[in-house]
């Protein structure tokens, strides 16, 4: 399973577990940010549209 979310105007394809490098978030250290997915991979279940993506969510956790 993956994801693509979008975070500061670019988009990142992302998988449980997996650090990343985003544009600066208003976020400190330790705590907890959501990121807006627009794409969600699972299998060969795909969702894409705006309506299959409303309860789609990511959450990730600022490490530095």
């Amino acid at each position: 399973m993956y994801a693509v979310i979008a975070s500061g105007g670019k988009q990142s394809r992302v998988a449980e577990g997996q650090q990343i490098h985003v544009e600066l978030l208003d976020a400190e250290q330790g705590s907890s940010v959501s990121l807006t997915p627009v794409l969600v991979v699972d299998g060969d279940t795909v969702l894409a549209t705006p309506d299959q993506l409303k309860g789609a969510s990511g959450t990730a956790k600022v490490v530095g």
